[in-house]
This record gives structure tokens, sequence and C-alpha cells, in this order.
């Protein structure tokens, strides 16, 4: 279920953990078909993306998945400036929500369930199913 968010935050994302220097790994390294993304790109007013994603990249569209400890705000700012879609595990891993861009708001898909595998596959679908390739 997709629903407009405007940045508010979820209780269970907590404050963003330290920073590191952007490096990417090989395939293998973060498992098979994630690779992790280290660093900042800054955006207009002093926003950045986020830090420490892993992508799952094993088909397209690409997805990032956000690392415990972050904000809403921070996904928010994320989605905003690089426009790449995001799985966020949400109480603990209990369930799974998606984040993307639509070009003018970030839409948030609910309920995409406790499997990761299996929320990205739904999230990769419903994105298919808007035009995201």
């Amino acid at each position: 279920m997709a629903a407009d968010h405007a940045g508010g935050e979820d209780p269970a994302l907590k404050a963003c953990p330290a920073r590191r220097p952007r490096q990417a790994c090989q395939d293998g390294l973060a498992g098979p078909a994630r690779c992790a993304y280290r660093g900042s790109i800054t955006g207009q007013w002093g926003s950045s993306v986020l830090h420490e994603l892993d992508y799952d990249d094993s088909d397209a569209p690409s997805i990032g998945l956000v690392p415990p400890g972050v904000t809403w705000d921070e996904v928010y700012d994320h989605i905003k400036i690089a426009h790449h879609p995001l799985l966020v595990a949400l109480d603990d891993g209990a369930d799974h929500a998606g984040a993307y861009w639509d070009g003018t708001k970030m839409i948030v898909a609910e309920d995409l369930g406790p499997d990761l595998d299996e929320a990205v596959t739904e999230f990769r679908e419903l994105l298919r199913e808007r035009g995201e390739h």
C-alpha cells in the first residue's frame, strides 16, 4: 500500500551511525548482487544522501537497502536528491516499506512483509508497474 510521506519520523528508525569515506565493494563482499556504497553527496541546502547503503541490483530497478538507525527525514533527503528507490526495515525487520520519488514527492509503499528477498521482489514489481526501470 503506497502512501505520501512528508518526512515524518518513525520511532523504529533512530539517528544515523557514524559516516565513513566513500568506497565501493566488489561483488561477493556484501553478498551476491548486493554491493555496499559508502560516502556522502551533499545536496542543496546541506542535505545529504544516505551512507552505508547496500544495493540489490540483481534486477532492474536497483533498490537501496537502508541500514538500521536511519530516520525517515534522512530517507526523504536521500530520495529527494538521488531519486533512488529505498527499502526500509521496520520494527527490527518485522516488516519492510519501500520509498521512491514520484517527481514531486516521496511515496512510501507499506506492508511489504518481513522477508527481505520477498520485500525486494514485491517493491521492484510495484516500481515496474509505475514505470520505473
